[in-house]
């Protein structure tokens, strides 16, 4: 049995598995009586988001959806399929939203890709709602078996969760991304195959499962769960290791105390809960919660990484880079660094950093545009660290256009893509794609340490343990990385020690 891991961890529960609602086409419908029961439906659908949206913090990935419910253009195209086409409600919305998801799947970008994800599962909530179905009720820990991980079985079922099989998936997945987030771990299995009277144990650390166990094998995984926390305690000096952070959920202190930081704070995600720019105080107070719960530890904020692959659903194309801050959002961006200048006013551990820079010209102009709002708003507190982030070509063959930068953090994802058109989510040669990453990512090293320059590697490359372990021989030290992956990264550290 084939299985790959896409978040660590152990869990052991039921078998709850998912089946998705069936299409069902009616050969006479009233379109009046159709139409209304959809949009009461979607109606109740946006009210139960809103109530999923009161239960959690991180709630971009539901408010995208509420958007999508919201679009005057999807429910007209309903009520025309209704109407001329004679579908039933739940036929006429998904083929309204397969329409969305094929404007998707012609995209080159794999992030935008995986936003399919999200329609698709809001297209089986509604479609699920429609049926009038009781959702089951749940009485004990479950291992949940899915086709696709949708965001909202984690929604709606976290409570329960102790793992997750999924038959396809990846790491730009946004349910995968959540599970990370929340410790859940989880793996794929194409061939596995289970009933729902199943008892699982998952351990995402060893890439094992386990179906029916006996009841010493379920002792032996209680005995080793207290174990795996005791990973984190595993000293990784001199090494550094910082945790990548989205969204507004806190991190559990323990991995606030054993982390060095937040080496990645994604800060466009919070445009993605409601498809706008938060304001200065929402800023403010999102950013201020992680700048309290790690100090003294640094926080590295970066700045709205918006273009081809997270595109704003009202800003139309964009070319990403510097540029489009002062052309196409200048305002917000003007608006985001004014909110951490404030924020520097109180925390000493912020951290600036641009991304997709690509000459000095980008640099010296935020630079610049900083120094004038410290001035203009008169703050006492001298201008935070301003860092960039290496992931274009351009960058790459110019560094010594960034000498004037206080840090360089490594975007291993975007300049794979640039030098050498490499994808991590669609590479299956593990070894050439951490090679070529490697050579490039020690050159970029080596030049900050011959210039007394802190460097950290960010992106998937991190979070890989034989890349990881590749990088360590190479006399590589600092990594911003997933939170789940921060036990196995410092027992890889530990086995590296024993090596030298």
């Amino acid at each position: 049995m084939s299985l790959s891991v896409l978040s660590p961890g152990m869990g052991y529960g039921k078998a709850f598995k998912i089946i998705k609602t069936n299409d069902i086409k009616s050969e006479t419908i009233d379109p009046v009586t159709e139409i209304t029961r959809f949009i009461e439906t979607k109606k109740n659908v946006y009210q139960s988001l809103e109530n999923l949206k009161s239960n959690i913090q991180s709630d971009e990935i539901i408010s995208f959806q509420q958007a999508i419910l919201m679009d005057q253009l999807l429910e007209n195209e309903v009520k025309t399929k209704i109407r001329t086409k004679h579908m039933c409600a739940k036929e006429a919305f998904k083929s309204a939203v397969q329409n969305y998801m094929d404007s998707l799947a012609n995209l080159e970008d794999a992030y935008l890709k995986e936003r399919m994800h999200d329609l698709a599962d809001l297209r089986e909530r509604l479609a699920f709602a429609l049926d009038q179905k009781t959702p089951i009720k749940i009485l004990e820990p479950i291992i949940l078996c899915v086709d696709v991980l949708y965001p909202s079985y984690l929604f709606e079922y976290e409570p329960y969760i102790q793992g997750v099989i999924v038959k396809d998936g990846s790491n730009l997945s946004h349910g995968v991304i959540l599970a990370k987030e929340r410790n859940i771990p989880c793996i794929i299995s194409k061939t596995l195959n289970v009933q729902d009277t199943d008892y699982i144990f998952i351990d995402g650390y060893h890439a094992k499962v386990i179906v029916n166990p006996s009841q010493k094998e379920v002792e032996g995984w209680l005995r080793s769960t207290p174990k795996a926390d005791e990973d984190l305690i595993i000293s990784h000096y001199p090494n550094k290791l910082c945790l990548n952070v989205s969204g507004e959920t806190l991190i559990d202190p323990k991995f606030v105390d054993a982390s060095d930081g937040i080496g990645l704070y994604r800060s466009e995600f919070l445009y993605f809960q409601s498809n706008n720019f938060p304001s200065i105080d929402k800023q403010v107070e999102v950013y201020g919660k992680f700048l309290k719960q790690f100090h003294p530890k640094s926080v590295i904020i970066r700045t709205y990484d918006f273009g081809d692959d997270k595109n704003p659903l009202n800003l139309g194309p964009l070319q990403r880079g510097v540029s489009d801050y002062f052309i196409t959002y200048e305002k917000p961006f003007v608006e985001q660094l004014s909110a951490l200048l404030v924020l520097n006013e109180t925390y000493d551990n912020l951290k600036i950093m641009i991304p997709m820079v690509k000459r000095k010209a980008d640099l010296d102009a935020v630079e610049t545009l900083l120094s004038k709002l410290h001035h203009k708003f008169g703050f006492s507190s001298p201008l935070p660290p301003l860092g960039v982030m290496i992931e274009t070509e351009e960058a790459f063959m110019h560094l010594s256009d960034f000498l004037s930068a206080d840090f360089f953090s490594i975007g291993s994802n975007d300049l794979g893509k640039s030098l050498f058109h490499l994808d991590r989510s669609q590479s299956t040669d593990e070894m050439t794609y951490a090679k070529k990453m490697i050579k490039a990512i020690e050159e970029i090293v080596q030049f900050a340490k011959d210039h007394q320059m802190p460097c950290t590697v960010c992106g998937d490359i991190a979070s890989r343990p034989v890349a990881l372990s590749m990088m360590l021989e190479k006399d590589i030290h600092n990594f911003s990385i997933p939170m789940p992956f921060l036990k196995e990264a410092k027992q890889i550290i530990k086995q590296h020690k024993t090596r030298i």
